[in-house]
């Protein structure tokens, strides 16, 4: 029941528990499971506690052809734990309902939560999909709970986001617009020929990070007047704050919807359609790599 790090892996990963009794295992190997290559990982430089537990990172392997998808979770032991800690893996929608999970205990029972020591404690997951799951962002939540009473050690943690079912659509129009942070406007679908008062104006971005992004942002769309004044807006965390940009991987595709109420009176003159990034802590905007804080990517007359 006590493991270095790498042989407890490799015990995990390859091994099945086919016999137990009065502290005698019996694990079972049949020939070498060649495991899917891993396509995303995260160590946390702060671990997570979880009472006890530290939460110090995760690796993502790449979906299998049946669906599943396979992660594992890395703990460490940082103080007392008396009772079995389980753990769950979840896939979660946009709308909070969870499309699938993979529960069970730490290691896949090798050896109990309060035993080891000094050693990472790998916890494999491997939810199976949906079959026809609806295309979109999805966000992986880990739970780790009580065995015994099911009492949750916190509340779930968002460690990774993946994209299921084909991927988004390019805009029709590319800009790739950089903004010095590392943000990038890929484009926007086709606008309207002209505004039409009391009516909506939907406008589809796609945005992408040419690097790390070291904090949550804001998009903002304004619509403005001759004389820079806001006619009508739209600013929003991308995707609703269900992705945060600091979260983002570096040149995938970040797609949003942005809906302007116009005014039942439009001014006359020009109106211009801006884009622009801020900090949503601080409110201060980001520059774009010319120096200025918007873009403008449409014009109307009025």
């Amino acid at each position: 029941r006590r493991y270095n790090d790498d042989f407890l892996r490799v015990i995990v990963q390859q091994f099945r528990k086919v016999y137990e009794s009065q502290g005698v295992v019996v694990l079972e190997a049949q020939g070498w499971d060649v495991l899917p290559p891993v396509v995303a990982q995260h160590r946390y430089d702060a671990p997570l506690n979880f009472d006890g537990l530290a939460f110090v990172g995760w690796e993502r392997r790449e979906t299998t052809a049946e669906g599943r998808v396979p992660m594992t979770f890395f703990w460490e032991k940082v103080g007392e734990v008396n009772d079995q800690i389980n753990t769950s893996m979840q896939i979660v929608a946009a709308d909070g309902a969870a499309i699938t999970q993979d529960d069970g205990p730490m290691a896949r029972g090798m050896t109990a939560t309060f035993d080891f020591a000094n050693v990472v404690l790998p916890d494999p997951k491997a939810p199976i999909l949906p079959a026809d799951p609806i295309p979109g962002r999805y966000r992986i939540d880990l739970v780790a709970y009580n065995a015994v009473d099911k009492e949750l050690l916190s509340e779930p943690v968002a460690v990774d986001w993946i994209w299921l079912g084909p991927p988004p659509e390019p805009p029709t129009t590319t800009l790739n617009a950089a903004w010095q942070e590392g943000v990038l406007l890929v484009g926007h679908d086709a606008l309207p020929s002209e505004l039409r008062a009391g009516e909506e104006l939907v406008l589809r971005l796609v945005w992408s990070a040419t690097q790390p992004l070291p904090a949550d942002y804001t998009m903002f769309v304004h619509l403005l007047d001759a004389d820079g004044d806001i006619v009508a807006q739209s600013d929003r965390a991308p995707e609703g704050g269900f992705y945060p940009t600091r979260h983002w991987d570096i040149g995938e595709l970040a797609p949003d919807s942005y809906i302007l109420r116009l005014p039942d009176v439009l001014p006359q003159g020009p109106l211009r359609l801006v884009v622009g990034v801020y900090n949503s802590a601080t409110g201060q905007r980001y520059l774009l790599e010319d120096g200025e804080d918007s873009l403008q990517i449409a014009t109307w007359q009025q």
